[in-house]
């Protein structure tokens, strides 16, 4: 059976906190809120892949999302020395550049650029 990534959303403990992270720091832009006027659910624009959203509630442990980017160098050195690293901006060839960060949650996100 084939699969196909529809959506993934992550808990965090302080939504306002991980929204400054995500479009601030990151640069994601939000393509909506619910509920508008008091929102406890975020999630952003995408392309090709899966919805990728935020949700007030228990952050979890151990969980990891990976995103590809146009220019994962230019990420790095945005977000270099202002986030927790997991693993350091990596240049193995450059098919396969990469970083690990986590959010203010404890949550891993991986970028890579193809």
């Amino acid at each position: 059976m084939k699969t196909r990534l529809l959506h993934v959303r992550i808990n965090v403990s302080d939504l306002e906190a991980a929204r400054r992270f995500y479009r601030d720091i990151l640069g994601f832009e939000e393509a909506g809120a619910w509920p508008p006027d008091a929102p406890v659910y975020v999630d952003y624009q995408y392309a090709d892949g899966a919805v990728f959203a935020i949700e007030r509630g228990v952050p979890g442990r151990g969980a990891r999302c990976n995103f590809v980017v146009d220019d994962v160098r230019r990420l790095w050195t945005r977000v270099d020395g202002i986030v927790d690293v997991v693993e350091p901006f990596e240049d193995v060839v450059e098919s396969d550049m990469r970083f690990v960060i986590r959010d203010p949650d404890g949550n891993e996100l991986g970028f890579a650029q193809p």
